[in-house]
């Protein structure tokens, strides 16, 4: 996991545009803390996790850089938001190494998606095939795990993690 330092929205907009990490995260932090040097220090340590090579970390100054925060809705720190394809998917706010190291792992997983409404043909196909009749529909190895009302649940319960094998 490579890591990064960024000064200014420009700056973090090209670093953005420059990675090929399938996992951004950004990492708010303020010097002469020390929760955010422990995280600092957990950060070092994830970084050295060769499960982790395909995630970066960008460090953010949240006292220097208060615009970058705003527009991340960052209100206290240590806080880190995860980024896929430049959209955010997931935060996390507080010292907390072991949710970070979960997130990490969790946000890091490949996947693949269809969008269902560009293809009328496989929508109707596959709402027989699933016996479903709505979307999104989450399959896991090729079994129908359920629809969005389904999948709140079992992440609401911490059962999504496990069936999802993160």
């Amino acid at each position: 996991m490579e890591t990064y330092s960024v000064n200014g929205s420009d700056e973090l907009s090209s670093k953005l545009r420059s990675l090929d990490n399938d996992l951004v995260v950004l990492y708010f932090y303020v010097d002469d803390s020390a929760e955010c040097n422990q995280m600092s220090d957990i950060i070092t340590e994830l970084s050295k996790n060769e499960e982790n090579k395909n995630a970066a970390v960008i460090k953010i100054n949240a006292s220097k850089d208060e615009d970058i925060g705003k527009k991340y809705k960052v209100a206290s720190v240590p806080a880190f938001v995860f980024l896929r394809n430049g959209d955010v998917v997931d935060n996390l706010v507080g010292a907390n190494g072991p949710a970070l190291s979960k997130k990490i792992e969790e946000n890091r997983k490949d996947y693949e998606t269809f969008d269902i409404l560009e293809d009328f043909e496989v929508r109707e196909a596959l709402k027989k095939y699933s016996n479903w009749p709505t979307y999104p529909q989450l399959y896991v190895k090729g079994e129908l795990i359920g629809g969005l009302d389904i999948l709140k649940e079992l992440s609401e319960s911490g059962e999504l993690s496990s069936l999802l094998d993160v």
